[in-house]
């Protein structure tokens, strides 16, 4: 079996196959009956996940996300979460070229499960967002999910039991931090748990979400998630979803971005009309340095008169230079993003421009 054949022949209707990337490192993910196989970015086999743990029913689509390098998967009705982790192994798969550049890195990671979704209807398509903090499903009903912490609370009380306790250290010595104490809690016994311990730190939620007129077979984020565009089988519009909070600019400060109070997410839309009926669609991507809001979403569509068109997002003449860090406030207090310097150099220097261009 070629590779055409292994990344086309798997699903019907959604996508069978997604590129992810995990701290810098590229695979691919496709899926193969109800199995996940993670190829590295030499098309060498790393890792398999099985189907059978989750009822063997066939994968619908699949989709990666770029940043964390998080899978997401649809069996059915039933939507799983895998999350990346520094695999204890050394791995083969070290991906080199002919050339004197230097070899990249090992795809030295193995996948597990962290989350299970129960959609609204068959889930034909997904899409992560640029952060991979929010998912989007479609099929007869249009959801995004978003990952909520929890409030830090304590268990409910339970009958009191006597339970042997655990430390380390000899007797009457200082008592072990609590996250060392519920560590070796947890290792000796299993079936303990603490009052303090919490139920969950945080879940995934729907925030949002609508039945469109017809079932949806294409569904995906822009490069900077603000938008997302959605089609139907054999229609001639392409819809482009925006959040309506969004559009005014009082509602962009870093308190209202930041805040923990959750506000109603309300999407609209406008159409993308063609001449026949559309086939797809793809967003043009972006470098992952570049700022959220600075560059106009570009979309390319294909249509059945065998023509492709190119879309773009019309942008007011400052709009993508005006204080760039209010369209990405995670830029600049967020530790977790390795680009997070790149993105201030460019803000720096776009403003520079800016300031030099209205002398």
């Amino acid at each position: 079996m070629n590779r055409h054949q292994i990344l086309t022949g798997a699903c019907n209707g959604g996508d069978c196959y997604a590129l992810g990337s995990v701290e810098g490192v590229h695979f691919v993910a496709y899926a193969s009956g109800c199995d996940i196989v993670i190829l590295a970015s030499n098309f060498q086999r790393v890792v398999n996940i099985p189907g059978v743990l989750r009822g063997s029913i066939k994968v619908s689509c699949v989709d990666c996300s770029t940043d964390t390098g998080k899978i997401a998967a649809s069996f059915a009705r039933k939507i799983h979460m895998f999350e990346p982790t520094p695999s204890s192994t050394q791995s083969t798969h070290r991906t080199t070229h002919r050339t004197k550049a230097k070899p990249e890195k090992k795809l030295d990671y193995r996948w597990f499960p962290t989350a299970e979704l129960s959609a609204d209807c068959f889930v034909r398509c997904l899409s992560w967002n640029a952060e991979g903090s929010r998912l989007l499903t479609g099929g007869e009903v249009i959801q995004i999910w978003e990952y909520v912490n929890q409030p830090a609370t304590p268990a409910a009380p339970q009958s009191p039991t006597h339970k042997v306790q655990f430390h380390l250290g000899a007797v009457g010595a200082e008592e072990d931090d609590p996250v060392t104490q519920r560590l070796v809690q947890a290792i000796a016994d299993p079936d303990h748990k603490a009052d303090d311990q919490l139920v969950d730190p945080g879940s995934w939620e729907s925030v949002w979400k609508i039945k469109p007129a017809s079932p949806v077979t294409h569904l995906k984020y822009s490069p900077d998630s603000f938008v997302f565009a959605s089609l139907g089988k054999n229609e001639r519009l392409v819809k482009i979803w925006y959040e309506d909070q969004k559009v005014s600019q009082s509602l962009m400060r870093h308190d209202s971005v930041l805040s923990p109070k959750k506000t109603s997410v309300h999407y609209s839309f406008i159409y993308i009309s063609h001449p026949r009926a559309v086939t797809g669609f793809e967003w043009r991507q972006t470098s992952k340095y570049m700022p959220r809001g600075s560059v106009a979403n570009m979309l390319v569509t294909s249509c059945e008169d065998n023509v492709c068109r190119i879309f773009v997002e019309t942008i007011l003449p400052d709009a993508g230079l005006v204080d760039l860090e209010q369209f990405d406030p995670a830029m600049s207090l967020d530790p977790k993003y390795h680009t997070q310097r790149h993105k201030k150099r460019f803000v720096h220097r776009l403003k520079t421009i800016r300031c030099l261009l209205l002398q």
